[in-house]
């Protein structure tokens, strides 16, 4: 799959997973870049995903009594949850052309990796060092045939805590990749991944940034 796509896994769910679906969406939705600004009138908010979720919540109930009228009911309003996912993840996708970080952490299930992506390798020879701007850094690796872009979590804390990592930066260009918004004042740990459209590789070892 295109790392441009986002995975629509929520088309072929159950009722039941499809609530869990739009509760990771609408909490996710606050903290994607592709929201922080003006969005479009007829994309869902998250407030809007967790009320269908609710209705839906209260349909599938309604549901278990086997009643004809109440299973198409519980149909319809899973049509309809399905269909402001549809609104919410094509203007995610939209939003990932200028800014290929929103398909991060943007809620959605994502499609299990295919076996072809078990041949991405880790990436080799990744070094980080100081920007020439304040809160900046330089990130290069050797290149990969088979990379289309390049991941880089950072992580203040210690690296071995997993809650610690959040993503910097997406990149295409892996000769000179470029970090901002970093408090290179602290000890600061890199990671590297690489992805193509069949998935993602394994993470680098960390490396370490020392304060400047």
């Amino acid at each position: 799959m295109p790392n441009n796509v986002v995975s629509k896994l929520y088309r072929t769910m159950s009722p039941q997973a499809l609530l869990n679906e739009l509760g990771s969406v609408a909490a996710a939705m606050p903290r994607n870049p592709a929201f922080s600004g003006n969005v479009a009138g007829n994309v869902a908010t998250a407030a809007m995903l967790l009320e269908i979720r609710d209705k839906l919540a209260t349909d599938i109930e309604a549901a278990f009594t086997h009643d004809t009228n109440r299973i198409k009911a519980r149909n319809a309003t899973q049509e309809q949850a399905v269909a402001l996912l549809d609104g919410v993840s094509k203007f995610i996708e939209l939003m990932s052309v200028s800014n290929p970080n929103v398909m991060h952490d943007n809620g959605f299930t994502p499609r299990p990796p295919s076996k072809k992506n078990q041949s991405l390798p880790v990436p080799l020879n990744f070094s980080v060092y100081h920007g020439p701007q304040p809160g900046t850094a330089i990130a290069s690796a050797s290149n990969l045939v088979a990379a289309q872009t390049w991941e880089i979590h950072v992580a203040e804390g210690d690296p071995s805590v997993e809650q610690n990592w959040r993503i910097n930066s997406v990149h295409t260009d892996n000769s000179s990749m470029v970090m901002s918004g970093l408090n290179v004042a602290k000890q600061l740990y890199f990671r590297l991944r690489v992805l193509n459209r069949n998935g993602v590789g394994p993470w680098s070892p960390p490396v370490t940034l020392f304060p400047k």
